[in-house]
């Protein structure tokens, strides 16, 4: 599993606002992140908080990005299983795939924010609670996460991961 993933957008922003620093860490600049939408402040304020170990702090800003966002993923979630639409790739992307998982920044940053709370449930001992997460997660299966060391990650598949990893029902 990638060590500091970030949704395309996030990276984007970050990069535009204020450069990368080494090995795939970002920084925000003063104001820089209020320049961002609020589902992408929130997703890398969760990223963040789970990088620093501060379980409880990522666990809230991911359910504020779920619980402000979630309608709208699923509502884009649905659209795209309704009209069928090809999952996007993992991996390496074409410019105009970005483009198409860009577009979808809550989707993307709503699943990405489950994963997140997942992850840090799952630190704090909390396995069960973890698994309402991921399984939450799993049924976002348009939803793609950007990786700052060049690739897209789904956190549907990363969630499904985590479910069995942990082995609980």
């Amino acid at each position: 599993m990638p060590v500091a993933p970030r949704t395309l957008l996030a990276l984007l922003h970050l990069i535009t606002q204020v450069g990368v620093s080494g090995a795939g860490a970002h920084t925000i600049s003063e104001g820089g992140e209020a320049s961002m939408p609020r589902n992408v402040q929130l997703t890398s304020a969760a990223w963040n908080a789970l990088n620093a170990k501060k379980w409880p702090a990522a666990i809230e800003k991911a359910a504020e990005c779920i619980d402000e966002f979630e309608h709208q993923a699923r509502r884009q979630q649905a659209q795209l299983e309704a009209t069928r639409a090809p999952l996007p790739p993992t991996g390496t992307a074409s410019d105009s795939e970005k483009t198409t998982i860009m577009a979808r920044g809550p989707l993307n940053d709503v699943a990405t924010c489950l994963f997140i709370k997942g992850r840090a449930l799952e630190m704090l001992g909390k396995g069960p609670e973890a698994v309402v997460a991921y399984s939450s997660a799993a049924t976002l299966t348009y939803a793609r996460c950007w990786d700052p060391h060049g690739w897209f990650w789904s956190p549907s598949e990363g969630a499904q991961d985590r479910i069995k990893q942990l082995g609980i029902k």
